[in-house]
């Protein structure tokens, strides 16, 4: 399914509707799986205890083997495959927000797709564990998991305590931070995730600069400077990316025309939407449309089959 054009499948998962009902899920599966491309705004712990998975973050292919560790931060495109693993898989999914740890007394706090810190430690993207903390960690995880299906009993508090765990033996290794700089990143970091979560709910509205230094409580200039820190990208760069990835989905699920898709994603014309397609993919809106449709569809097909219980949030 990858296409030498690199381009992103379109999101399912952009408003966090994982954790509509709880701050923290936990998931642990033996099937064979696969997922689309997409992001959301909290974190998300993929674990492997048997078999192996493919996990692609931001373009990069990263392989698990069982006792390996893989943390995705807030708006980070990624996607996993367990389809190619030789033996019958078994990983665990961890999703939580940042809120749900400082809540129970931990610190924490995930720097937009670049970093995140644990108790003043930082947290790497993937860790691998030796055999003796593979069976600690596994040991974590399942109680986690029960913990989390007593439904009619389950304690948030116990399972922010497993977490806090899990994080220990995932930074154990790393040296401290500098605590100063953890705080001035921690504090900038909320409040351009605070901007991004609005852009996010409201790209199809005209948005002024000025409007997004008001919800950050910021000036242009540093609201201009926070976002070059802790993204790498200006807020109206977020913004686009953010059109853009709806105009896909549109071309893709819907009949409607390239003004209609403009209009409705906040472009003001069809030919600004165009130029901006233009920047991201060698080809133009109507040609992706034409030669991923019907493959996408297909794909969707697939992937509703093999992840019912994230497609329908209701569930958990």
């Amino acid at each position: 399914m990858n296409d030498p054009i690199g381009f992103e499948r379109p999101s399912l998962l952009s408003q966090g509707s994982l954790l509509s009902k709880s701050p923290v899920t936990i998931e642990i599966s033996e099937e064979y799986k696969s997922d689309i491309l997409h992001w959301h705004d909290y974190v998300q712990i993929w674990y492997v205890a048997e078999g192996s998975l493919c996990h692609t973050i931001d373009g990069k292919l990263y392989i698990q083997e069982p006792g390996s560790v893989v943390t995705v931060l807030p708006y980070t495109v990624h996607n996993i495959d367990t389809r190619d693993s030789k033996t019958a898989p078994r990983f665990a999914m961890i999703s939580f927000t940042d809120k749900f740890l400082t809540d129970n007394g931990y610190s924490f706090f995930s720097y937009i797709k670049e970093y995140a810190q644990f108790e003043g430690k930082r947290l790497s993207l993937l860790h691998t564990f030796d055999s003796e903390l593979k069976a600690v960690s596994d040991d974590i995880i399942n109680d986690m998991h029960r913990e989390f299906s007593n439904s009619s009993n389950m304690s948030y508090a116990k399972l922010s305590s497993l977490l806090a765990s899990l994080l220990l033996l995932l930074t154990s290794e790393n040296e401290s931070a500098d605590t100063s700089r953890l705080k001035y990143l921690s504090e900038r970091a909320a409040d351009v995730t605070r901007v991004v979560r609005y852009m996010s709910e409201h790209y199809s509205e005209k948005i002024t600069l000025d409007e997004l230094c008001d919800i950050a409580h910021m000036s242009r200039r540093f609201l201009t400077q926070s976002f070059r820190e802790i993204t790498g990208k200006t807020a109206f760069e977020i913004l686009t990316s953010i059109r853009i990835n709806h105009a896909r989905s549109s071309l893709l699920y819907s009949d409607l025309t390239l003004s209609e898709i403009a209009r409705n994603v906040g472009f003001t014309t069809k030919n600004r939407l165009a130029h901006e397609f233009s920047k991201r993919f060698p080809i133009s809106p109507m040609e992706f449309r034409n030669r991923f449709r019907a493959e996408f569809l297909a794909y969707d097909e697939k992937f509703f089959e093999r992840w019912d219980w994230l497609a329908s949030p209701d569930k958990l």
